[in-house]
């Protein structure tokens, strides 16, 4: 695995964790995007989508809706 590989994993894992942290909340997607170290949003939402399966926006709805129904929200889901 390329170190670019590795770098897009780590930040892509970061925004997940951010996403779903009650800390980050109140930030705005294009924010954790740019605090990942992404300049440039569309490049973040095309990594993860490519590495998630859903868009940011997905994956925040997704977890916003678990936590609703107070269902277990798996990362990795």
């Amino acid at each position: 695995e390329s170190f670019h590989a590795i770098l897009s994993d780590n930040r892509i894992n970061l925004a997940r964790s951010m996403i779903t942290s009650q800390a980050y909340s109140d930030r705005s997607l294009e924010e954790i995007a740019y605090e990942c170290g992404y300049s440039n949003y569309v490049s973040f939402w095309s990594q993860f989508k490519k590495s998630v399966g859903k868009t940011p926006e997905q994956y925040k709805k997704s977890y916003k809706k678990s936590q609703a129904y107070g269902k277990s929200f798996l990362v990795d889901g």
